[in-house]
């Protein structure tokens, strides 16, 4: 196999990555969600205002004397959706992370043993991709296998810096 046939094959690698990550956020968080909608059903009911002889009644919180109350389940089940719908979405955000920073270290060390002008004909072409994380992973690859080492040591001066300068 050649080198530009490795590098083609390793630029399609990186399109996938990409497309994986953004379908692993997108499905993990609507699976999230897709499994509160019970407790939204449950919240939006019409047994939900049914009129109940405990909880938290509409005439405690309007000072109307009502009978229609809100049963704490409702409240409790209402909650959790506001919390967990949000919280859906951040575990699929941090499940596609996860992956990118998974795939980028493997993808580094494969464009590792190429070229630095190879490495850029692979990366180059991907910041103009249109999916956004196929440009993220491509940018982080850049500033990851890219990097120069440096050309000479440096060397520390004798001086500790509290001593009096010659005149």
């Amino acid at each position: 196999m050649s080198n530009e046939e490795q590098i083609a094959a390793l630029r399609n690698e990186i399109r996938r990555a990409g497309r994986t990550a953004g379908i692993l956020r997108g499905s993990l968080g609507l699976a999230a969600i897709l499994c509160l909608l019970p407790l939204a059903f449950r919240l939006f009911s019409v047994d939900a205002l049914r009129p109940v002889t405990t909880g938290w009644g509409l005439a405690t919180v309007c000072g109307t004397f009502t009978s229609t109350a809100i049963s704490p389940s409702v409240i409790v089940a209402g909650l959790s959706f506001l919390v967990g719908a949000p919280g859906a979405v951040l575990v699929g955000i941090v499940a596609a992370a996860l992956y990118c920073e998974l795939r980028i270290r493997r993808l580094a060390r494969r464009l590792a043993p190429f070229t630095a002008s190879e490495r850029s004909a692979a990366l180059l072409p991907l910041a103009a991709d249109r999916s956004p994380d196929t440009r993220r992973i491509a940018a982080s690859l850049c500033r990851t296998v890219n990097r120069r080492p440096e050309v000479a040591p440096v060397t520390h001066a004798d001086g500790r810096g509290d001593e009096a300068a010659s005149a």
